[in-house]
């Protein structure tokens, strides 16, 4: 899943890098921009293209939502909310679908409606549990009357539910939401919204254009660790946002992010120390004139990191940060308990696990039940003196295993153990 592009782009800038593309991300840390929200460009989709909110004998609500709306007997009579909430934006119940007996779920329209929301209802599991999956990533998991949130980056057509250790009574049901269309708190215009908090950044100020003019932000004195978010949307081909004053510019493609452009999407567009405002404006072409009649809308939003990060090994790692509508903080950093295993504490829900290396030339994570045995990594590292992070799985409730697989004489590592908030 590629979900957080932000992550990357704060760790090349703190790292202590010398060339940063070396050290590959997994997969759940590259192109967000690029390649997730582009798939999201619409006025109704939302930050977290689809999540999965897991429910088993009691009123689901999501974790962090607001208190939910009446709720609605599904399987078994459990309740689910009428109305729930994911990074802000509200959605509502539309519809109910059994698993079939061999555990598929499949959604219908799913490919129409990538903002959509799933939850699942598991009962009958007894001392055992259910697990969600999509494809051959295992994506969340119910045990007793626990409830989680698992988004996931698009709008799949058919999951999975396993049972292990159940009777055989157990069951399992969906219950799918639409997004309202209503927005997370932050600047807004035109069905778009920089959000007040994202992760371990706070909005600084944000603005928005149109065509022919500009969008303008007030800078603060210390520009140091302001991170710079450009959004554009248009159905108009080789349009190019700038910033005034700095060399070159973004294809508007690129940035077009649907409705949450996010933190952090190019983090390269620094303001510039001195500077009161920071502007931005759209051409037609990189190096054309002014685009003047052409619908597009545009903006920029600046945001502050207000969480200070931690050192571990040399490299600068997030204390807080946002995945897949969830904000997690790093509860533990650990060292290898037998060889390169590391017993990680899954009894109260999930966690979010990344490591940091040095010395290492290649590497990757695994645990039981990952996608062909492995999770991302990096190869071909030249410079192994330089510390190196990846980010990889959210660990489910009930596996507790993790192994950080690093090759080098002097390969030394940690890993990183998120809590939610």
């Amino acid at each position: 899943m590629n979900t957080i592009d932000d992550l990357r782009s704060t760790l090349e800038r703190e790292a202590e890098f010398d060339d940063v593309e070396r050290h590959v991300r997994s997969t759940s840390v590259q192109a967000r921009i690029r390649a997730v929200r582009r798939r999201r460009a619409g006025s109704v989709a939302v930050a977290a293209a689809v999540a999965l909110v897991l429910a088993a004998g009691t009123v689901g609500l999501v974790r962090g939502a607001a208190t939910p709306e009446p709720a609605e007997p599904t399987l078994d009579d459990v309740q689910v909310p009428q109305r729930i909430e994911m990074s802000g934006f509200p959605y509502e119940l539309t519809d109910t679908q059994r698993a079939a007996d061999d555990g598929t779920v499949t959604i219908e329209g799913a490919d129409d409606s990538e903002g959509r929301v799933v939850t699942l209802v598991a009962t009958g599991l007894g001392s055992g549990y259910a697990t969600l999956w999509w494809g051959y990533y295992p994506v969340a998991r119910v045990r007793g009357g626990e409830q989680l949130s698992r988004p996931v980056d698009a709008g799949p057509t058919e999951l999975r539910v396993e049972f292990d250790d159940t009777p055989d009574s157990a069951r399992a049901e969906v219950a799918l939401y639409e997004p309202t269309g209503e927005l997370a708190p932050g600047v807004a215009s035109d069905g778009v919204v920089f959000r007040q908090r994202y992760g371990d950044r706070e909005l600084v100020d944000a603005a928005f254009g149109h065509a022919g003019g500009d969008a303008t932000v007030d800078v603060p004195d210390a520009v140091d660790d302001l991170d710079v978010s450009p959004y554009c949307h248009s159905a108009t081909s080789d349009l190019w946002i700038h910033s005034e004053g700095i060399i070159g510019g973004v294809l508007c493609a690129d940035v077009d992010t649907g409705n949450d452009p996010g933190a952090a999407n190019q983090g390269y567009l620094q303001p510039q120390s001195g500077e009161n405002t920071y502007t931005v404006y759209v051409t037609k072409g990189e190096d054309g004139p002014r685009a003047t009649d052409v619908d597009v809308t545009f903006g920029v939003g600046l945001y502050r990191q207000t969480v200070a990060p931690t050192r571990v090994l040399g490299a600068e790692v997030l204390t807080v940060l946002e995945l897949d509508g969830r904000t997690w903080r790093l509860a533990d950093v650990l060292g290898a308990s037998e060889g390169d295993k590391y017993e990680v504490d899954t009894s109260h829900g999930d966690v979010y696990i990344g490591a940091v290396y040095v010395g290492a030339v290649s590497g990757f994570l695994s645990w039981p039940g990952a996608p062909e045995g492995r999770w991302g990594g990096f190869t071909d590292n030249d410079q192994p003196e330089h510390p190196g992070a990846m980010y990889g799985p959210v660990l489910l409730a009930g596996d507790h295993t993790v192994q950080l697989h690093l090759e080098g004489p002097d390969a030394e590592g940690r890993v990183l153990v998120y809590r939610l908030e």
